[in-house]
């Protein structure tokens, strides 16, 4: 299956169709920033929560049932990009940090619970997993131009350049 959202023309949103590219069904109208399950049941997805009238993250079964918003979050205007880590335990995500800026966040899928991970200066954004679910890779963009990949092991929150600047 293909997973693809589609942001211009009507119908808008998130679709899923055969990996030929038959088939395109929609399963979420107007639903951004898709990502796939682990197991490949459902998806993760950013839409619009109308109690909060806000974006959140959402998860939902591949047939567009079990719509479930996983998030209520406050100040949502850079939400983006929800990964799930590859065993399913964990959601990581880009928001606002304290500061107003684009920051990492992750969330415990069982419980719940949500911690900011970085917070440094810049934007971070355009987080994928290590395929062994213990560090993540993100985007940093600092004052508009400086634009650099950085990795932070999920545990110690350390973090570190993948290219070292010499």
């Amino acid at each position: 299956k293909i997973l693809a959202t589609v942001f211009a023309g009507e119908p808008r949103g998130i679709i899923v169709m055969d990996s030929s590219g038959a088939k395109p069904k929609m399963v979420v109208e107007y639903g951004i920033m898709s990502e796939w399950f682990p197991n490949g049941d459902k998806i993760i997805y950013v839409g619009w929560s109308e109690d909060l009238k806000s974006e959140q993250i959402f998860e939902i079964n591949l047939d567009g049932t079990n719509k479930t918003q996983l998030t209520r979050l406050q100040n949502t205007q850079n939400l983006a990009g929800p990964v799930v880590s590859p065993n399913g335990d964990k959601i990581a995500f880009a928001n606002n940090g304290e500061d107003s800026i684009s920051e990492i966040f992750l969330m415990d899928y069982t419980s719940g619970e949500i911690t900011q991970i970085t917070s440094r200066p810049g934007i971070a954004n355009r987080i994928s997993w290590h395929p062994n679910g213990e560090k993540l890779l993100f985007n940093r963009t600092i004052e508009s131009s400086n634009s650099r990949l950085y990795i932070i092991d999920v545990n110690t929150l350390e973090v570190e350049p993948v290219f070292k600047i010499k």
